[in-house]
């Protein structure tokens, strides 16, 4: 609770000190690209975690290692879990819930541009959604 404290006051040399501002973001980021209809500020924290950097708050090898090291290993448990769930009826209960043609606009998409849809999705967070399905 102090730390949290902490960071909404603002006292940036207490925070530096901290390690705990560094996990909670990666922890954040990890759950967000793994689980992806958790609703979490994944693309929020990575912005935050840019001004901390600019700060001189998070060291910036640590923070990019760690970071990209979650955001990374969360989008390849999202690919099992989508090759894990294909065909199943969790799966055919998720396209229900999607808009009508939105699944066949993101196949679309998946087929005209292939990689390039995917890694442009990422920075797109509903668009990734689709492209993840």
């Amino acid at each position: 609770m102090d730390f949290l404290t902490t960071l909404i006051s603002g006292d940036f040399d207490a925070i530096q000190s901290s390690k705990y501002l560094l996990i909670i973001l990666t922890v954040i980021l990890f759950l967000e690209s793994a689980f992806v209809f958790l609703p979490l500020p994944g693309d929020s924290l990575v912005i935050f975690a840019g001004g901390m950097l600019a700060l001189g708050v998070l060291p910036v090898a640590e923070t990019m290692l760690y970071l990209g090291s979650a955001a990374s290993i969360g989008g390849l448990i999202a690919y099992w879990q989508g090759r894990y769930l294909r065909g199943t009826r969790f799966h055919d209960h998720l396209e229900a819930i999607l808009p009508e043609g939105s699944l066949d606009r993101a196949k679309g998409l998946l087929l005209k541009y292939g990689f390039l849809s995917l890694f442009v999705s990422r920075f797109i967070p509903f668009v990734r959604v689709l492209t993840l399905c």
